[in-house]
């Protein structure tokens, strides 16, 4: 009977809401949107560094959280390259998608993290600042309960002492949960010393850590993207 219900309902009942309205297209979707990142012109050049996400992915689909720390100066694609991730990844029993951004000025405190959750929840979730970090992490860890979860952070060098303080506090959290933290940061906006500078440093030193440094593109990847 309960199955006969589930195929009468279809997308309108609650079984197929839970299951894929609400953890897999619209919520990866909104993830998407939160990046920037032209669509006009295919992603070339990047290979390896694409492989090198994907190879993360599927340690913590083994179940070993890792974080990987994406950098450059501004415009090398490093938007570009966690958005065709996150694309590649949009599946009904793929891993959650989640993603937020620093902006140059945040109007709340913790703004990447309340963009991802708003991005899941498709309204702007009801929690007051001081309390958000342990929401986030118990929102995370209860999610990742049913599938691995991929999160996305861009422009960290934007990132406020306490997104920073939350980051670190998750890189820390991923040692028992399925969770892929995607980091981006330009390389050239790093003040020695600084909150950001601590982040990266201790982040760097944790095991499961990896680093993708994006370099002007090779000669080839040139052709390919002028072809």
């Amino acid at each position: 009977d309960a199955l006969r219900d589930v195929l009468r309902e279809r997308e309108d009942g609650a079984w197929w809401h839970e299951r894929i309205a609400g953890e897999s297209f619209p919520a990866a979707a909104r993830a998407l949107r939160r990046l920037r990142g032209s669509r006009d012109a295919p992603l070339v050049g990047r290979d390896a560094q694409m492989a090198g996400l994907h190879e993360a992915l599927e340690r913590v689909k083994r179940g070993t959280g890792g974080t990987m720390l994406v950098s450059g100066p501004a415009g090398i694609g490093k938007s570009r390259l966690l958005h065709d991730f996150l694309e590649d990844l949009m599946a009904p029993d793929g891993p959650l998608l989640l993603a937020g951004r620093c902006p140059a000025e945040a109007v709340q405190v913790h703004h990447p993290f309340r963009e991802a959750l708003q991005g899941y929840l498709g309204a702007e979730p009801d929690v007051p600042g001081d309390d958000l970090p342990a929401y986030f992490k118990t929102f995370l860890a209860d999610r990742a309960q049913a599938r691995p979860v991929v999160l996305g952070i861009e422009d960290v060098q934007r990132a406020s002492e306490a997104s920073l303080a939350l980051l670190e506090a998750l890189t820390h959290a991923i040692e028992t949960l399925p969770l892929l933290l995607v980091v981006t940061w330009r390389s050239d906006e790093v003040e020695a010393g600084s909150a950001l500078h601590t982040f990266l440093t201790n982040t760097a030193a944790r095991p499961g850590t990896g680093s993708i440094p994006l370099a002007p593109l090779e000669r080839e990847g040139i052709e390919e993207f002028l072809i």
